[in-house]
């Protein structure tokens, strides 16, 4: 795994200088330094989301990474933190605090990492949130002390989520009636006519404020896409206008026979496409890939409610 960019970052709570027992804490992250560390939280300027977390054994500089490096003395540790945007699945395994490395863990060579650090990497999903962890060990092999005490300053770990949390209460209210028109045999297919409503791709479908974006503004094909569990993985993105924070829970069925959607954004495949709520301070649109998954060719119904609208799209799919 490579080692994480450069910061041009914005200090949201910076640690001082080297002293006694301090907690650094900001978007949504807290972790209590002993004696001797350093640490803080930055909000990387041009990157959504944000959050990254810094503690060390030594003063950490100003600047890059390789500051922080060149300041390293032999058995100086170096955790960085940092929040992604990453859906949970196998890359990013649901997780829950406290996380705990062991000495297995501090495998490999990473680039950019001096020949005698030993570094370990952990990728979790946790309070709605993704985060790839690296642990910089200026002693190689790592002792087991030393990785107890990098233990007892993650079990201080705190994570909170920054965006609303809906519940099983939530989903249900956006668990309205299938609305979808039904098609008799042989009848045309009333497809959504595509637009250019989205400014960051070609084409999108529905009248918003959620678009779905398949790759063109026509019939979907299926040629090319991975068939697996009966059905074909098709790439879709989910553009969802600023005029819009809420949650959305998608659906949808063939309109003419039987024949359900399915959808997968990483982990199990579902039944229905839940979207979170839009994080806190962000302004902008959203776009969330994930896979819709059809049975075969035929005309397709999708429904998108949210919480202050509803609209179904139409797309015809071919083999």
């Amino acid at each position: 795994m490579r080692a994480l960019p450069a910061l041009a970052a914005l200090a949201i709570t910076l640690g001082a200088s080297p002293a006694g027992p301090q907690t650094i804490s900001g978007e949504g992250l807290r972790l209590d330094l002993p004696s001797g560390w350093d640490g803080r939280v930055l909000c990387q300027a041009a990157a959504r989301p944000c959050a990254v977390l810094q503690a060390a054994s030594f003063g950490l500089p100003a600047g890059d990474a390789a500051n922080a490096l060149a300041r390293m003395r032999p058995g100086d540790v170096w955790i960085r933190l940092a929040e992604v945007g990453n859906p949970p699945g196998r890359r990013f395994p649901p997780t829950r605090l406290p996380l705990k490395i062991g000495v297995v863990d501090f495998g490999g060579r990473a680039i950019g990492i001096p020949a005698g650090h030993a570094v370990a990497y952990r990728t979790f999903w946790t309070a709605g949130r993704s985060f790839v962890l690296s642990v910089d060990l200026a002693a190689k092999p790592p002792s087991r002390p030393l990785v107890r005490e990098v233990n007892r300053l993650l079990a201080t770990l705190v994570i909170r989520r920054t965006r609303p949390l809906v519940g099983p209460a939530g989903w249900r209210r956006l668990h309205r009636s299938l609305r979808l028109p039904r098609l008799e045999a042989g009848a045309a297919c009333p497809r959504t006519v595509a637009g250019r409503s989205t400014p960051a791709t070609a084409f999108g479908f529905g009248r918003g404020p959620a678009y779905a974006v398949v790759g063109t503004d026509g019939p979907v094909s299926l040629t090319g896409d991975r068939a697996r569990a009966g059905a074909s993985f098709h790439k879709t993105l989910w553009a969802i206008a600023p005029t819009y924070r809420g949650a959305l829970l998608i659906r949808g069925a063939r309109l003419a026979g039987s024949g359900i959607v399915r959808f997968h954004v990483g982990g199990p495949i579902r039944s229905e496409l839940r979207l979170l709520p839009a994080e806190y301070g962000s302004r902008g649109w959203r776009y969330t890939p994930s896979n819709t998954m059809f049975p075969g060719p035929g005309c397709y119904g999708l429904q998108v409610d949210g919480s202050s609208f509803g609209e179904t799209i139409v797309v015809s799919v071919t083999a």
